[in-house]
């Protein structure tokens, strides 16, 4: 959470997350802590709101899931601050599982090889609106890259795959 809208080199270089560490080091010691403990150890990192979701999610996943974090797109969604993107990301990277990741600019770059008309910004902008998929890393480290389109643009798609593909370590899969 302390990513998003703040970049890794001010999280890492200021201590932001070693010290949240070490204040907060599960769910539980969140979920007891005092908002303004928590809203201390986010200062600099603006957004604080970000830091309000978070100690809400810790209390439901103490109340609610008996301090065990929910490991589907549902359940992850059911938690404040929680979307589709968030969710996806800690599928992948806390519990290895497959699951999609758009974001906006992934979605502004295949609509425009696609040429579709859709509102990218809208919530309606998903992997399934878009008609494929973009995955993190869990698991993904295949040898080729596979695609299905229709149309002369397969090619176009299979370029700019291929470069993302060797710049990403091979952790993108169109399907």
């Amino acid at each position: 959470m302390m990513l998003q809208q703040t970049q890794v080199g001010t999280v890492l270089a200021g201590g932001y997350y070693e010290k949240w560490m070490m204040q907060f080091p599960d769910v539980g010691a969140l979920a007891v802590a005092d908002e303004e403990a928590v809203l201390k150890a986010w200062e600099g990192l603006g957004y604080y709101r970000r830091a309000r979701n978070l100690k809400r999610t810790a209390e439901q996943v103490r109340d609610f899931h008996g301090g065990i974090f929910p490991d589907t797109v549902e359940e992850l969604q059911k938690l404040p601050g929680v979307g589709r993107y968030t969710a996806g990301a800690v599928l992948s990277f806390a519990f290895g599982k497959p699951a999609p990741i758009v974001d906006a600019n992934v979605a502004r770059v295949f609509a425009r090889l696609f040429d579709l008309r859709e509102e990218i910004d809208s919530s309606q902008a998903t992997a399934p609106a878009l008609g494929m998929g973009v995955r993190s890393g869990a698991g993904l480290r295949s040898s080729g890259i596979q695609c299905r389109t229709h149309g002369t643009r397969a090619e176009n798609l299979h370029s700019v795959t291929a470069k993302v593909r060797e710049l990403s370590g091979g952790y993108l899969v169109c399907l």
